[in-house]
């Protein structure tokens, strides 16, 4: 059997858990992950109206609101729950039950090896089946403001005309140097999560 008595609840649990944190988490920070979008579109040839002349991040929210009101600065937000939320319960369950049938011994001179590696895969896994949502959500987060940006109305409006440009590659542009990041990223937080925890006796 693929998962022993009791354990599929178990790992439903753990996948929902991951879920809801991921939205805590996204939509506590969300604001911030939005002005570093703009931020990291500024340049002197693409100004983006929203961010100002000079923009920075507290500068750069209070434009928002400004021009768009409060809930401006969730522009995106539920694409990027529809991202962020699998990604997070896909890694932790992943690592999870990686961990339960791969991991050795807390004494084991591996055990810092075999999180860094079970993390690593945990976050390709996670990262890997969710790139797509995580190319739109930022697509739809320059939706109107980057002059160089398509606007899109809606989610599907968003999947359909990236898809007509560009076909199926428009929703993986950038997904090498992503992993490059996000594995790495994941190996080291599990790997210290994990070594915390042994220190601690938890």
């Amino acid at each position: 059997m693929l998962f022993p008595k009791g354990e599929k609840n178990v790992y439903k649990m753990k996948f929902i858990c991951g879920g809801l944190s991921g939205i805590c988490t996204s939509t506590l920070t969300y604001p911030l992950d939005l002005v570093r979008t703009f931020l990291s579109i500024q340049t002197a040839e693409n100004k983006t109206e929203v961010m100002g002349a000079k923009p920075g991040m507290v500068s750069g929210m209070i434009n928002i609101v400004k021009s768009n009101g409060f809930f401006g600065l969730y522009k995106g937000w539920l694409m990027s729950m529809i991202g962020v939320v699998p990604y997070l319960a896909l890694q932790l369950s992943a690592f999870d039950w990686t961990a339960t049938h791969f991991m050795p011994d807390k004494k084991s001179k591996w055990f810092d090896v075999a999180n860094l590696l079970i993390g690593g895969w945990a976050g390709f896994v996670g990262a890997g089946l969710t790139y797509p949502a995580d190319v739109v959500r930022r697509k739809m987060q320059l939706s109107g403001i980057d002059k160089t940006a398509d606007s899109y109305t809606s989610i599907p409006d968003a999947f359909r005309k990236m898809y007509k440009h560009d076909g199926i590659k428009a929703f993986f542009r950038g997904f090498i140097p992503s992993q490059v990041k996000i594995v790495p990223a994941a190996a080291i937080m599990f790997m210290c999560n994990e070594r915390m925890k042994k220190w601690f006796k938890i």
